[in-house]
């Protein structure tokens, strides 16, 4: 709990404790009960205004509190949505781009496939049916402004 917590209780301590000694020190005095009556309601007024006043202000605090919360986390909660939003959007296009690769590689092996290969008279079955390979790719190295 943080100090004003603490601070907060031991000052409702503080006005319960001094509110129940003058209500005993009220008790205990040799008056009449109209006249205790009255006195005990002449010095609890003051006491329920500075409770009421605390109170509402503990209320109002706690509204201001909870508007800044829910500002923040309806921020919190669209940025999130934008990012699921985004990262779907990213799947889809890889999966897309995945698919359309897959269909030009069946593409080009389709007719590669289809031409008869000789097979080898010792080759073991099946063994020409592997596709050919594509040949190896050459790797140029990016150049750096300036640089040539």
């Amino acid at each position: 709990m943080s100090d004003s917590g603490h601070r907060g209780a031991f000052v409702f301590g503080l006005i319960l404790g001094a509110a129940g000694g003058a209500l005993s020190a009220l008790l205990m005095t040799p008056k009449s009960g109209p006249e205790i009556r009255e006195q005990i309601k002449g010095q609890t007024g003051p006491v329920q205004e500075r409770l009421s006043s605390a109170t509402s202000g503990v209320l109002e605090r706690t509204s201001d509190m909870q508007d800044r919360l829910t500002t923040a986390t309806s921020g919190m909660r669209e940025r999130a949505d934008d990012v699921i939003g985004a990262s779907k959007e990213k799947v889809t296009q890889m999966a897309q781009r995945g698919q359309e690769a897959t269909d030009e590689v069946v593409e080009t092996v389709k007719p590669n496939a289809s031409s008869s290969v000789p097979r080898e008279p010792h080759a073991s079955p099946g063994a020409g049916d592997a596709a050919p390979v594509a040949p190896p790719v050459e790797r140029q190295e990016p150049t750096l402004p300036g640089k040539e």
